[in-house]
């Protein structure tokens, strides 16, 4: 080979979604999502209002376990495979929070 050639093609670099605190808007934006679903959210719809990927949203729901946020899942025969994921209780002072309607909409993705 040439001087200059490459024997490899290049690795395409994939731009990072949520930028700077991406993960954090990600996290607090389920917390707003699933506070205002009285009846929880299937992962599926949790996809769909993120825009996250399916591992993404395990990730993150991990991290807000770690964090203390509790969660009720349950799996019901109309679900199949799907589990419902429910807040059981918020940290002092999400409450007032939650009640608001203009939670940030699928935080990190740059739609609102």
């Amino acid at each position: 080979m040439g001087k200059g050639t490459r024997s490899r093609p290049r690795r395409q670099v994939r731009p990072k979604r949520g930028g700077r605190n991406g993960r954090l808007r990600r996290a607090l934006g389920l917390i707003f999502y699933l506070a205002s679903r009285h009846f929880g959210a299937t992962v599926a719809e949790m996809i769909e209002e993120t825009g996250a990927a399916r591992r993404t949203v395990y990730r993150d729901l991990s991290a807000l376990k770690e964090a203390g946020i509790r969660f009720n899942t349950e799996r019901a025969p109309s679900l199949g495979r799907s589990s419902r994921w429910r807040l059981i209780g918020l940290p002092t002072g999400f409450e007032r929070l939650a009640e608001r309607t203009d939670y940030p909409r699928a935080a990190g993705t740059g739609r609102s």
